[in-house]
């Protein structure tokens, strides 16, 4: 990679509320791609000028992975490019490139009705071309001050001054006829990418034949889960590979392990997909947004939480991690919501006491009620949880099956009373007291339980044991995730189904 002069960098927009417009799986994932496959048409463009190194995404040693699309959306919505051009020439190069990518997709989308001037009404891109020496009146590191330069410009959304300079308005009845469709509102990405996907595909680069609809997702048990996550301690990890001098070529190597981390053996779209029976929308960067069933044979989304961070730890580093944002909700909750409340769950996460490694979990009932919890997937109380939960699904099982409830500890079954959240209520004082003293629950829970019935049950009561003594519950917060424990262990088994306590 050439010495840097000149850093290029840029971001396109809008994603957030492009994806938050989309109503179906197939136009989330469809709004998703929209912008990836966009971002690759650039960098091909500036690439083709001979004279501008891309460093972050990784692109592959020669570029292959530009020719690529691994069907999923993976080029995320920025890039950073280094070049021993002036800044002047750097910027023509990357006005060029734009109008060139915007040329390329637009005549791919030409036959529904896009045109170059409609694509760029309706993509935001805040280019930044600056020399060296300027950003580090910045930040010492280039790429840290490149991002807060980005940042800032992201802060700046223009709008279209007439509805005819985008194509996001309301459709007449005649253009709702010309696209095919009578429900279409708007002529977003979302309906191109989404309604119209099947038919546009092959001139994308698409090779996917279907999608999961919510109601697929939610098979079994009515309910979906929007998986969102990000890694953490990135900014410190791209602090020492560059150090003060800004060098690159170990920032490539960072973004060339993030590839690996997606797309290397068992790639995270089929872990999603195959083993998860979920629907990856996109995966990029440090960045995953996924949709899966609560549970997937003997799998649970628990597992694929604690799956993709062990895989995340182990290609990218020991130093860095991914939190999570997770949202459980019914199969008729408006998508909108599902991710908007996703993210917002991840900001929570990523936030809580600066901790990594952390997953905030919310259920949303059908009724509207809302639990939550939140857990660090490295300490000992994630993977309690995780027992409880396989334990409780396995009796559910095998009672339904009318086969009995084999247990050991490498393949846990028992059952938890019906109403033993609200005995932990009633008796918090004396837990977190037993708990200060560094006294065993066991003879308090021996007590308080005593109406136990049957064998599964009292199985069922150590493993709780071990789980809140795992937890140390302390204060109002920390019962109020235990609760939310609870609150899910009990949605996952099924609650007060024909199964008896």
């Amino acid at each position: 990679m050439r010495v840097p002069k000149t850093y290029l960098a840029l971001t396109v927009g809008p994603i957030y509320g492009t994806i938050q417009s989309a109503k179906k799986v197939r136009e989330l994932f469809g709004a998703s791609y929209f912008f990836s496959w966009f971002m690759r048409h650039l960098l091909i463009e500036l690439r083709q000028s001979g004279n501008i190194d891309i460093a972050v995404p990784y692109i592959g040693e020669s570029g292959e992975l530009l020719g690529t699309s691994h069907n999923i959306g993976f080029f995320h919505d920025r890039f950073v490019a280094v070049s021993s051009l002036s800044v002047d020439e750097a910027r023509n190069q990357l006005k060029k490139a734009q109008e060139k990518a915007l040329q390329t997709c637009a005549e791919k989308l030409r036959t529904n009705g896009v045109d170059t001037e409609a694509l760029k009404a309706y993509l935001v891109m805040h280019p930044l071309v600056i020399e060296k020496e300027e950003l580090a009146k910045i930040d010492k590191n280039p790429l840290i001050a490149i991002d807060k330069l980005l940042d800032a410009k992201e802060l700046h959304y223009p709008f279209a001054p007439t509805p005819s300079k985008t194509f996001v308005y309301t459709c007449t009845p005649e253009e709702k006829d010309k696209f095919g469709a009578e429900e279409i509102t708007d002529l977003s990405p979302v309906n191109l990418f989404g309604y119209k996907i099947h038919t546009i595909k092959r001139e994308i680069g698409l090779k996917i034949e279907s999608f999961r609809s919510t109601h697929d997702l939610a098979y079994e048990s009515g309910y979906f889960v929007v998986v969102t996550a990000d890694g953490d301690k990135m900014g410190a990890k791209i602090r020492e590979l560059m150090g003060e001098g800004g060098n690159v070529e170990n920032i490539r190597s960072l973004s060339k392990n993030l590839y690996r981390f997606f797309f290397e053996n068992t790639n995270i779209r089929a872990l999603t997909n195959d083993a998860y029976g979920g629907e990856l929308i996109f995966a990029g960067g440090d960045d995953i947004l996924a949709l899966l069933p609560v549970r997937h044979g003997s799998k649970t989304f628990l597992d694929y939480l604690d799956e993709l961070s062990k895989r995340f730890k182990a290609v990218v580093g020991d130093e860095v991690s991914l939190s999570f944002g997770v949202n459980i909700v019914y199969y008729k909750y408006p998508m909108k919501n599902a991710i908007s409340e996703a993210f917002t769950l991840l900001k929570e996460a990523k936030d809580w006491g600066k901790r990594p490694n952390i997953a905030k979990i919310q259920l949303v009932k059908h009724s509207g009620q809302k639990y939550d919890t939140l857990h660090a997937l490295s300490e000992p109380a994630f993977a309690t949880l995780d027992t409880l939960v396989k334990g409780t699904l396995a009796h559910k099982d095998r009672t339904r099956q009318k086969q009995p409830c084999e247990h050991t500890d490498e393949s846990p079954c028992f059952a938890l009373p019906h109403a033993v959240h609200h005995t932990l209520d009633l008796y918090k004082g004396a837990i977190v007291k037993t708990l200060e003293d560094g006294r065993s629950l066991e003879p308090f829970f021996e007590k308080i339980f005593d109406d136990a019935r049957t064998d599964a049950q009292k199985r069922g009561l150590r493993y709780l044991q071990n789980h809140i003594e795992a937890l140390r519950p302390v204060t109002k917060e920390d019962f109020y995730h235990l609760f939310g424990d609870l609150n899910i262990v009990k949605f996952l088994r099924g609650d007060r189904d024909d199964l008896p306590a």
